[in-house]
């Protein structure tokens, strides 16, 4: 099983910000530290901060309730997580660990609000929740069609972003005023200190600020997840998708925060690499000689436009050659 508490927070974003703090390190020493946190943040003032244990089956025989959540016919989780703001205190139960690992399997996150706006009513959850969630392979076919892919392009938001922890409260703010989107998701994320570097880092001098949750070896960041539609559009209010991306990836590097790379970027390659950290990644394309052979990442995950698609495929014959020497022909666009 696992001991899973629901703590309710009605306040601010600032509030959150220091709640999620303590969630995630509750004390300096590592080892009293709860093996999960997750958050759900409601709106700019409220929110559900969740931390959990494993148990054994003694324990949550005897102290109970035990829940199991991940049943056909329960509630969507994050909307059962909703009803914890009418508390006022902290509430716990357990769940088999099953179910906690699927707690949010049914509803995709939050995900199939959109596409079966009543699949958490009590009368679709008994008779067909057990058809929950729909498969991969079919959520693809609603991709086609030039009217939902424009939606998915330009009306829909699927963004995980690294932010350092003390910079939360900040990032739940710029997202507000952005997207206006909730539920967002809140994770922890260790970032280890390296010897070599890679891709992401933490922040130069860390250390020195003694900041909660940091170590010598890591310093902690918040996964801040924003999916959904954003509240302009629902309003019916003009919306731009690539400028609000672009300004939240502006406000992630002058941060020091990371994208999700399965995510749309909006940034030149320029800024794209003063997000991440090059010289790894191009050592090891050198070493193991894939210029030329494999597209740089950036191309592979910028929004694709045929001058991004062209710009990738110049690079591409650019770096190739024949055998003889001469310069490989151009391709077709």
């Amino acid at each position: 099983y696992v001991r899973l508490t629901y703590v309710p927070v009605i306040g601010d974003t600032k509030l959150i910000g220091q709640e999620w703090e303590k969630c995630v390190a509750p004390s300096t020493d590592q080892s009293k530290w709860h093996e999960f946190q997750e958050g759900l943040v409601f709106d700019s003032a409220s929110a559900v901060l969740m931390y959990a244990d494993y148990a054994d089956a003694a324990e949550a025989l005897s102290k109970g309730p035990i829940n199991p959540m991940a049943t056909w016919h329960k509630p969507w989780f994050f909307k059962y997580v909703q009803t914890m703001l009418s508390r006022d205190a902290p509430y716990t139960e357990y769940v088999p660990t099953r179910d906690y690992f699927h707690r949010h399997t049914s509803a995709l996150y939050w995900e199939c609000e959109l596409l079966l706006p009543f699949g958490n009513h009590p009368f679709f959850r008994y008779l067909l929740g057990w058809l929950m969630p729909p498969r991969v392979s079919f959520l693809k076919l609603t991709t086609i069609g030039d009217k939902m892919w424009d939606y998915y392009n330009n009306k829909l938001v699927a963004q995980d972003v690294l932010v350092p922890m003390r910079k939360t409260a900040e990032c739940l703010e710029v997202s507000h005023d952005l997207f206006d989107i909730y539920p967002i998701w809140l994770n922890a994320h260790k970032i280890m200190k390296t010897r070599i570097g890679h891709m992401i880092d933490c922040e130069d001098g860390y250390e020195a600020r003694n900041e909660i949750g940091d170590s010598g070896e890591a310093q902690m960041y918040s996964d801040v997840g924003i999916w959904s539609t954003p509240a302009p559009i629902e309003r019916g209010e003009i919306y731009n998708a690539r400028e609000t991306q672009a300004a939240l990836e502006q406000w992630l590097i002058k941060n020091h925060g990371y994208q999700a790379l399965y995510a749309v970027t909006e940034l030149s390659e320029n800024d794209f690499w003063k997000m991440f950290d090059k010289k790894l990644y191009d050592d090891a394309r050198e070493k193991y000689k894939a210029k030329g052979a494999f597209m740089d990442i950036y191309y592979k995950v910028h929004r694709r436009g045929s001058k991004v698609c062209a710009s990738a495929l110049a690079q591409l014959d650019g770096e190739k050659t024949h055998t003889n020497g001469h310069a490989a022909p151009e391709k077709e666009l």
